[in-house]
C-alpha cells in the first residue's frame, strides 16, 4: 500500500485521525512494477558538509559530524552528530537531491 499526506491520483482519502491527520493510500497490485528510489539530501551550510531531512514550518534539519558546527549554532545530537534547523531559503544553505534506483520492497 502507498501512503501519502496529500491527495494524488489514484489514492483514496482515509477517515480523519487526530493522532496522524488526514492520510491517503494506493494499493499496489502484487504484479504492478512501480519505480522506488533511495533519496539523499546532501550539500553544505557555511563551509560544513551536512545531510539534510524534512521538518515543519519552512525549514529543514541539517545533521554534521563536524564537530565546527558548534560555533554556527548546532546543538549536539546522538553521540557525535550535530544538528540545526535551517530554514529552507537560508542561503548558506546549498544541497542537492540523489536518487538511487532500488528494488521494490514488495517484490524482494
Amino acid at each position: 500500500m502507498l501512503v501519502s499526506e496529500g491527495p494524488a491520483p489514484g489514492f483514496e482519502k482515509l477517515p480523519f485521525d487526530k493522532n496522524r491527520g488526514s492520510l491517503y493510500v494506493r494499493r499496489v497490485q502484487p504484479d504492478e512494477r512501480l519505480e522506488c528510489f533511495d533519496i539523499d539530501h546532501e550539500g553544505e551550510y557555511r563551509g560544513i558538509r551536512v545531510r539534510v531531512s524534512s521538518s515543519t514550518q519552512g525549514r529543514v534539519m541539517a545533521v554534521t559530524r563536524d564537530p565546527q558546527a558548534q560555533q554556527y549554532g548546532f546543538d549536539p545530537f546522538e553521540r557525535d552528530s550535530w544538528v540545526r534547523l535551517i530554514p529552507r531559503d537560508d542561503r548558506d544553505l546549498r544541497f542537492v537531491e540523489t536518487r538511487t534506483p532500488v528494488p521494490a520492497p514488495w517484490m524482494r
